[in-house]
């Protein structure tokens, strides 16, 4: 059974090399950022290494922003297994 993993931050440098190589070892993907395209960005190459992931916006300051988040995630691949929690707030 393929597990799933959501990746906060997943759509930066380090956080999206942290998520194409979960998806090269079987993880199905969900790659939350700010920024939409650069989620999508990450999902894409995932999927064209063979891998199963999808781009999802995510603003972690905010519940309902992670709330739909999590709506969408576990709809188009089904509930989360694992969490990796990298993005951050400077203030």
């Amino acid at each position: 059974m393929i597990k799933t993993m959501a990746i906060t931050g997943g759509g930066g440098v380090l956080c999206g090399q942290l998520a194409e190589s979960l998806g090269q070892q079987g993880y199905a993907i969900a790659v939350l950022y700010l920024k939409q395209k650069a989620a999508d960005k990450v999902a894409e190459r995932i999927i064209n290494d063979g891998g199963k992931a999808i781009g999802v916006m995510a603003n972690v300051l905010e519940k309902p922003s992670l709330e739909l988040a999590k709506n969408i995630v576990n709809e188009k691949l089904g509930p989360v297994d694992y969490r990796n929690l990298n993005a951050l707030y400077f203030c």
